[in-house]
């Protein structure tokens, strides 16, 4: 279930309704799309369902991390579990509240944060939240990873959660104690949970400072021609089908980027052409020294081309999101499949170039995990030597390969396996 979010549209004031997690900011109103930014991560709140009872109340929105992208372990010698992960880690310590928000939220409608000063600053780095995550995932597994775990395809962003905070007067000494209870859950609105005096300072200092996201807006137009970018939802680069320039995200606006798009064979014609990584490297401690000896290793009576022991270890990791068993079985087709390296030329018109919603990073983050579906069943010698693997990444540069269109699928040009249409997030 996705979490959405409602907001006002910039150009017109319409109400928008989006996905969480993701900055495409569309407009079914004035049909306007753009691009939106802050100055931090993506920020969101979840409205009180109610207001306050008494005076010696307030309410306080404490921050909780959101991750959504797909998890993969290596558990033997012939198994990967890849499952998708959507959970919540709370980003502040120190504090008595819930560790997740659990799936109850997601029932209602998040919105934008104004600038507020009820809004405690996170002090829990994002990769310490996703730590704390994957240790609280390894007590329900059954089985132990070979130590190769993986979150790819991360979607980060902040969740403010509604809490009352109240001051009740409690025997023998008649102070004041300070108690938190959720706004956010009508089940467990009457839970409270006292508060140190560590916790209350830490509260109050927190609320001294002014929540500013700072939301900036820019309309998904070619720079150059001024034609329409792709509205995909959590795209980074944005190639254009007037004027066949490829646009990344920088800062407040868009930099053209390089890219190589392959060929055709003879016989395709209007073909979607859809973005891989293509990342050389070196691995160290691993008898894999090129993309011959790579491909010989998985498939050992397979012929392959000669130039291919010329090559460094080559893989072509998709730059699009697929449901995460789909993800590694289109890596590793497409790493194996015989592309035509001397096809790489530039059309004159090239149409039907698909949005880019997978980050560079995230595709690095992958290569030891499409090594393993490569290696599992085939070399378990290989697979074992991964973790320790010493892995340096000497060239990556985005491609954009050819499918034909058929009815239900797109059918790879060069090695012939499908992907159904479906199945493109």
């Amino acid at each position: 279930m996705e979490w959405k979010v409602v907001g006002l549209c910039p150009q017109c004031g319409g109400e928008v309704t989006f996905e969480a997690g993701t900055h495409l900011f569309h407009c079914s109103f004035c049909r306007t799309n753009l691009h939106m930014i802050t100055n931090g991560p993506l920020c969101y709140m979840i409205p009180p369902w109610k207001g306050l009872d008494g005076p010696e109340e307030h309410i306080v929105h404490i921050p909780y991390w959101r991750f959504k992208g797909m998890r993969y372990r290596v558990v033997g010698r012939n198994k990967i579990e890849a499952g998708a992960l959507d959970t919540t880690a709370v980003a502040c310590t120190g504090l008595p509240v819930e560790a997740s928000l659990g799936i109850r939220p997601q029932v209602g409608v998040l919105r934008l944060i104004p600038d507020s000063r009820y809004m405690l600053p996170h002090n829990r780095p994002a990769r310490e939240a996703i730590e704390h995550i994957s240790a609280r995932l390894q007590l329900l597994d059954n089985h132990s990873a070979h130590g190769i775990e993986r979150f790819i395809g991360e979607t980060k962003c902040l969740i403010y959660a509604p809490f009352k905070m109240a001051r009740v007067k409690g025997p023998p000494s008649g102070k004041g104690v300070w108690r938190l209870a959720p706004l956010w859950d009508r089940d467990n609105e009457n839970v409270w949970r006292s508060l140190s005096a560590q916790a209350v300072a830490r509260i109050k200092r927190g609320l001294m400072q002014v929540m500013a996201p700072g939301y900036r807006f820019f309309p998904l137009i070619c720079p150059e021609c001024g034609f329409d970018l792709p509205a995909l939802s959590g795209a980074i680069v944005y190639p254009c089908q007037g004027c066949s320039r490829v646009w990344q995200v920088n800062g407040d606006g868009l930099t053209q980027i390089e890219y190589r798009l392959y060929n055709p064979p003879s016989g395709i014609t209007d073909p979607v052409f859809l973005p891989f990584w293509r990342l050389s490297m070196t691995l160290g401690g691993m008898p894999v020294k090129n993309r011959g000896q790579l491909s010989r290793f998985v498939i050992s009576y397979r012929t392959i081309p000669r130039k291919w022991d010329n090559q460094p270890v080559t893989l072509f990791v998709p730059a699009f999101k697929l449901n995460p068993r789909l993800f590694l079985k289109v890596a590793k087709w497409m790493s194996l499949a015989n592309i035509v390296e001397d096809s790489a030329a530039g059309l004159d018109e090239p149409m039907g170039l698909h949005a880019v919603s997978l980050p560079l990073e995230e595709a690095a983050q992958a290569i030891k995990i499409v090594l393993a579906e490569l290696f599992k069943g085939n070399n378990p010698r290989l697979l074992g030597m991964i973790k320790e693997c010493r892995l340096k990444v000497d060239n990556a540069f985005l491609t954009f390969l050819p499918f034909k269109k058929q009815v239900m699928e797109l059918v790879d040009a060069f090695s012939g396996h499908a992907i159904p249409k479906a199945a493109l997030l």
